[in-house]
């Protein structure tokens, strides 16, 4: 059970994915789709157009086409909605990785045996970012940049949340310790 205490925010930060890359990828795949599904309708039915609705061929054809759609459209809307939230609050550390986690995840201060900033390269060493596992680090939370907080509770498990104010985060953190 939580606090009053629990619920101050001492340290707040909301990261996104904000790599261009991401978005002209997905953009540039998504009009490769569409030019090829144009180029398929063309020679398969000529001039007429195959979106209009007439015949089983056509009809699988906007099938086809609805369903790439969707495809790009959700991997497009899940890039948007998809966000890290780390909270240093008095009651420990929180973090909530949407959409995957409904609720907060948290850490009591009395837990963590030790917390302090690291520089990593994603993809060598977490292949990527997202929720991933790495040797090195445990269980790593991250949508961009370099930077992050390495924590490891007192029961061994250890984990790093991305972060483009780790420094700000970890002497939030470390003020829990001296208030607690």
């Amino acid at each position: 059970m939580t606090s009053p205490t629990d619920r101050r925010v001492l340290f707040s930060e909301v990261q996104r994915f904000r790599q261009w890359y991401l978005r002209v990828g997905i953009g540039v795949a998504a009009g490769l789709y569409i030019g090829a599904f144009l180029a398929w309708s063309w020679t398969t039915f000529g001039a007429r157009a195959s979106l209009d609705g007439h015949g089983s061929e056509p009809t699988v054809g906007l099938i086809a086409f609805g369903a790439g759609f969707i495809f790009f459209a959700a991997t497009f809307a899940f890039l948007i909605t998809t966000r890290l939230i780390v909270e240093v609050r008095t009651g420990g550390l929180y973090f909530k990785f949407v959409p995957f986690h409904w609720d907060f995840r948290h850490i009591p201060s009395e837990c963590v045996r030790m917390v302090e900033t690291r520089t990593y390269d994603p993809v060598k060493d977490c292949r990527g970012w997202g929720i991933r596992w790495a040797q090195k680090f445990g269980t790593v939370y991250s949508v961009g940049g370099k930077r992050g907080v390495y924590v490891v509770t007192t029961d061994g498990r250890k984990m790093l949340l991305g972060s483009h104010r780790a420094e700000e985060l970890v002497q939030a953190f470390r003020s829990t310790r001296v208030e607690g």
